[in-house]
């Protein structure tokens, strides 16, 4: 069984905290329904990622970059601790590597 269409109009309505809507005989017994919202809004959080790497770097996304890249993001489905998404971005700076140049970290 669906939402009844009472309950999907409450939703077309700007959003309370808490909301309550009488369904006149939405009971099985035919009485009267009593439904109260009480609605949390908790918001997402994002961040960057700020990496910097020689010749090419593979992020999260899987993605392996080979240049510098300051606009891909990553979402994490549930990855903030009130347990809303997570949004990354990167902020990646690709050094390339020359004969004279030394890349942090290379032999």
């Amino acid at each position: 069984m669906g939402i009844p269409t009472r309950l999907q109009t409450i939703r077309q309505h700007s959003i309370n905290s808490s909301a309550t809507f009488t369904i006149a005989g939405g009971a099985a017994n035919g009485c009267d329904s009593l439904v109260t919202l009480d609605l949390t809004i908790s918001n997402s959080v994002s961040g960057t990622d700020t990496q910097t790497a020689c010749g090419s770097y593979t992020w999260i996304d899987g993605n392996t970059y080979t240049a510098s890249n300051n606009t891909a993001t990553f979402t994490i489905v549930g990855g903030a601790t009130n347990g809303c998404d997570s949004l990354v971005t990167l902020d990646l700076t690709i050094n390339n590597s020359y004969r004279y140049h030394r890349c942090s970290g290379s032999m």
